[in-house]
């Protein structure tokens, strides 16, 4: 039986099931393929049934994330997601036109809202993303103002501040180049969660959140040349997230976290001038990422951060511009395993315009090698 076969629940639990299962992306393409029609062949059916509409605009909002939301594991296709999160929105204006004290329809719209920005900001529509990120920020600060006691609403504004951060300044992602702006929400953010996590200790949730937030604060001082701070905030990211990955070794999102933070390790280490302790940090991390690769070729993110793994090792080996371990080999070796995926990348979404970024900047490097 197909998605295609079952009510709308069923459907939905359909896809829950292989959104971030190893090895699920043929699973989640065909998901995509034919949960469309049956999603659309509804919307036309739901306009007198709020329920059913609450139902379309999940699934619209989970079949884009699939299709190509660049933070989960995707297939690439950013317009498709785009056409999904702009179907969603249309459904939940509806609600919330019928409605205005709709709480749910409502926190819907900065959930679209913050997926559009995601999207936006990797196609290079930066105007867009800032313009959907603060739209989503209004929305989660309204819901969380009107329910101070209500965690899910704080949460969700904690994270809406850190996805405005991104957006605004951290050079890590596409940005509009506003690094104060930036650090200022995610210095909001940061309180939120150390809050949250001060009054539900060892939530999974908060506890992954705040180390991420942790990481995009070092990650600002680490761009600043505030290497001792920077170095600060990733030790207390990964603390957390070696905690995440052992506690929830099934979960393939805290694995890769504990990647993350091996990455930043070494991005400070080698600042620092302890070559010997970033290479350390740096195989650790391509380890991870190679497996999380390995168990799901068709995973777009699986595939960019295996890449961008490699061109640190390749960094660290013989980039001229920063210490180097004056390995000219070895650097070139893992430069060209970058290439080789990015390249894949490139050829499957033309429109990508930070895996085009990272193939000039290898080329740049293999020129000077």
């Amino acid at each position: 039986m197909t998605c295609v076969d079952w009510p709308t629940r069923s459907c939905l639990r359909f896809h829950d099931s292989v959104q971030n299962l190893p090895g699920s992306t043929p699973a989640r393409q065909l998901l995509v393929t034919r949960a469309l029609e049956y999603l659309n062949s509804l919307a036309y059916e739901s306009q007198d049934d709020p329920s059913l509409q609450r139902e379309l605009v999940t699934a619209y909002i989970k079949i884009g994330n699939v299709q190509g939301n660049p933070n989960n594991g995707n297939l690439g296709d950013r317009a498709g997601a785009m056409q999904s999160y702009q179907k969603a929105l249309g459904i939940a204006g509806q609600l919330v036109a019928a409605n205005p004290t709709d709480a749910q329809a409502r926190r819907s719209l900065g959930v679209i809202r913050e997926k559009m920005s995601d999207v936006q900001a990797v196609t290079g529509d930066i105007t867009g993303a800032v313009e959907s990120a603060q739209s989503s920020l209004a929305a989660f600060k309204a819901l969380a103002e009107g329910a101070p006691g209500d965690n899910a609403a704080q949460q969700s504004l904690a994270i809406s501040y850190l996805k405005m951060g991104d957006v605004l300044g951290n050079p890590n992602f596409p940005n509009n180049h506003d690094q104060a702006g930036s650090m200022s929400s995610y210095r909001a953010s940061l309180a939120m969660w150390q809050s949250l996590d001060k009054s539900d200790p060892n939530n999974p949730k908060t506890r992954r959140l705040l180390a991420l937030v942790y990481e995009r604060i070092g990650t600002m001082h680490e761009e600043e040349g505030s290497v001792i701070a920077a170095r600060d905030n990733y030790l207390e990211s990964q603390a957390i997230r070696q905690w995440l990955a052992t506690n929830y070794s099934d979960n393939p999102d805290a694995v890769r976290d504990l990647a993350i933070a091996h990455e930043k390790v070494g991005n400070v280490m080698t600042a620092m001038g302890n070559l010997t302790a970033a290479l350390e940090s740096r195989r650790m991390s391509l380890e991870i990422f190679s497996r999380l690769a390995k168990a799901d070729p068709g995973n777009v993110q699986a595939q960019q951060s295996l890449a961008i793994s490699y061109m640190h090792l390749g960094d660290l080996f013989g980039n001229r511009d920063s210490p180097n371990l004056g390995q000219r080999n070895q650097a070139l070796k893992n430069y060209q395993g970058a290439m080789e995926i990015l390249k894949a990348l490139k050829k499957a979404d033309s429109t990508d315009t930070r895996t085009q970024s990272t193939i000039d900047r290898i080329n740049n490097l293999l020129q000077r090698l």
